[in-house]
C-alpha cells in the first residue's frame, strides 16, 4: 500500500456480501477494484497489446455410455496426475476423499500424510477418518479440532482472504492449511467440488430454476410476515467458482500450499456429464462405483457427516456469542433480523464481524502499519479490546 492509496468501502457490495458471503459479478468490497467474474476469462493479446474479457466457452459434450470400468479408469488417471512427490491428501468419512485415497494407494505404496479437521462440538469426521487410514499401509494421520482459538485468529483469516469470501467453512480451511503447512507438505490433493460436478442441476439449469422456486415458495409468506432470514438457494456454479474453491484455494495459497482438485479435471467432468441423470441428486452412480471398488472393510465405514465445522464451536473459549452480538449491534452493517435457525443467526453476526475487521485491516488509518507488519500478531482482541475479559 502506498501513500496515494485511498481505498473506500463499496457499501452496495457489503449488502450482497451479508446476504451470500461473496459477491457475484465483477465488484468487490472496495470501490473501483474489480475481479474477473465467474464464467468469464481474461484473454491477453501480446502482439496487439490488448486485454479482453470474454465469456468462457464450454466444450460441446460428446455423449457416450459410461461403464463402471471407464469411470474408474478415468478417475484413477486424474487422481494420479494430481499428486506430487510429497504425498498428502485430505481425508473425511465420506465417499469423495476416500475414492481419491483408494486410487493413490492402489498404485503407490509411498508414505502419505492424511489430514482431517473437526469441530470440538457438533460435526466431527476425525474418528472415522482415522480408522479408515488405519486400514491402509504407510499412512500418517494429522488432525485438529476447531474451537475458540480459530475465532481469535479471525483477523488473519480475513487478511488472507482479502474480502473474497465468507463461509462457515473458512475456519476449518484455515486450520487445515496451517496444519498441512506445519507438516512440511507443499502440495495436497483434495476432494472439493465432487458434489457440484456430479449435481444434475449444473447440466440442467431449467431444473435448477424450478427447484429454486419450490424451495423458496414455502418461505416467501413467512419471510414477508415475520422478516425471517432463511438460507438462500445456492446456484451450483456459484457454489463452485465463487465459494468452494475460493475459501479453500486462497487460504491454501496463503500458507504456501498448492491444492490439487481431481474432481475438477476436464477428463473427469466429461465423464460426470455423461453419468449424471436428470433427478439424480444423490450421486447414485458415483457411490455405486465406489461401493463396488473399495474394500468392504472401508466402504462399510463411509458416511456423510459433512466437513464444515459448526459455528457454535467457535465459542468454546473466552469469547461468548452474546459478546459478539453486542459488538455487531453497534455496527453500521447491522440490521435487526429474526432467524428460524440458530446457525443462520451466528452466521449473520460472523459476516458483520468480517466486514468490520476487513475495514479495520485494509481501509482505516492504521491499516498501512498492519499490512506491512506480521498480521498474525494482530488477533481479534487487538481490534476489539472490549472482548478481552
Amino acid at each position: 500500500m502506498n501513500k496515494e492509496t485511498n481505498w473506500k468501502l463499496n457499501y452496495n457490495a457489503t449488502k450482497r456480501f451479508i446476504k451470500k458471503g461473496y459477491i457475484v459479478g465483477k465488484n468487490t468490497l472496495i470501490k473501483n477494484i474489480y475481479k474477473i467474474p465467474g464464467k468469464k476469462e481474461l484473454k491477453i493479446d501480446l502482439k496487439r497489446k490488448k486485454i479482453k474479457l470474454e465469456r468462457y466457452k464450454k466444450e460441446r459434450l460428446k455423449k457416450e455410455h459410461i461403464s463402471l470400468d471407464k469411470y474408474n479408469e478415468t478417475f484413477e488417471k486424474v487422481t494420479l496426475s494430481s499428486i506430487h512427490e510429497d504425498l498428502a491428501i485430505t481425508i473425511s468419512s465420506g465417499y469423495d476423499t476416500n475414492y481419491l485415497l483408494y486410487n493413490i494407494r492402489k498404485k503407490l505404496n509411498k508414505p502419505i500424510n492424511a489430514f482431517c479437521i473437526g469441530g470440538r462440538i457438533g460435526r466431527n469426521e476425525i474418528p472415522i477418518a482415522q480408522k479408515i487410514c488405519e486400514k491402509y499401509p504407510n499412512m500418517k494421520f494429522f488432525s485438529k479440532l476447531v474451537d475458540g482459538d480459530s475465532l481469535i485468529k479471525y483477523p488473519e483469516i480475513i487478511f488472507a482472504l482479502e474480502g473474497a469470501i465468507y463461509e462457515s467453512g473458512i475456519f476449518l480451511q484455515y486450520e487445515l492449511s496451517k496444519l498441512v503447512n506445519k507438516s512440511g507438505n507443499h502440495n495436497i490433493v483434495l476432494g472439493e467440488c465432487a458434489d457440484q460436478v456430479l449435481n444434475y442441476e449444473l447440466y440442467h439449469p431449467f431444473m435448477a430454476v424450478i427447484n429454486k422456486i419450490k424451495y423458496n415458495k414455502s418461505k416467501i409468506i413467512k419471510k414477508l410476515i415475520k422478516n425471517i432470514d432463511y438460507k438462500p438457494y445456492k446456484d451450483v456454479y456459484e457454489m463452485a467458482s465463487y465459494k468452494i474453491i475460493k475459501k479453500n484455494g486462497i487460504l491454501m495459497n496463503y500458507f504456501g500450499l498448492n491444492p490439487e482438485y481431481p474432481y475438477l479435471r476436464t477428463e473427469f467432468i466429461k465423464i460426470a456429464k455423461n453419468v449424471v441423470e436428470l433427478g439424480d441428486k444423490e450421486k447414485i452412480f458415483h457411490k455405486k462405483v465406489i461401493d463396488n471398488t473399495l474394500s468392504s472393510n472401508v466402504s462399510k465405514m463411509l458416511q456423510k457427516i459433512g466437513g464444515a465445522t459448526e459455528l457454535k464451536t467457535l465459542f468454546i473459549g473466552n469469547i461468548e456469542l452474546n459478546d459478539i452480538k453486542d459488538l455487531c449491534k453497534k455496527s453500521k452493517f447491522f440490521k435487526n433480523k429474526t432467524f428460524d435457525d440458530k446457525f443462520y443467526e451466528i452466521d449473520y453476526y460472523m459476516k458483520i464481524l468480517y466486514l468490520e475487521l476487513f475495514e479495520k485491516i485494509f481501509l482505516e488509518k492504521n491499516s498501512k502499519k498492519i499490512l506491512e507488519d506480521k498480521i498474525d500478531k494482530y488477533d481479534i482482541y487487538y481490534f476489539f479490546p472490549n472482548l478481552k475479559k
